[in-house]
């Protein structure tokens, strides 16, 4: 099969455009996984101190009619 020079220009850009999509979606998945990962474990707070006991707040819980 003989292909014109333009149509191997077109396939090299058809080529090229898939490949920079691909990359793009890799990016993309990329970057929402370190989201991921800087908000589970590397976004470190200070530690919160409890207003109340455990079982004070189970009592208070347990005795509000709502």
């Amino acid at each position: 099969m003989n292909y014109s020079s333009s149509d191997e220009g077109d396939q090299t850009l058809e080529i090229a455009l898939k490949h920079m999509k691909a990359r793009k979606r890799q990016c993309t998945l990329a970057c929402m996984i370190g989201m991921y990962y800087f908000e589970s474990y590397m976004n470190k707070g200070p530690a919160r101190e409890p207003k109340e006991s455990g079982y004070d707040w189970v009592r208070r819980t347990l005795y509000d009619p709502t």
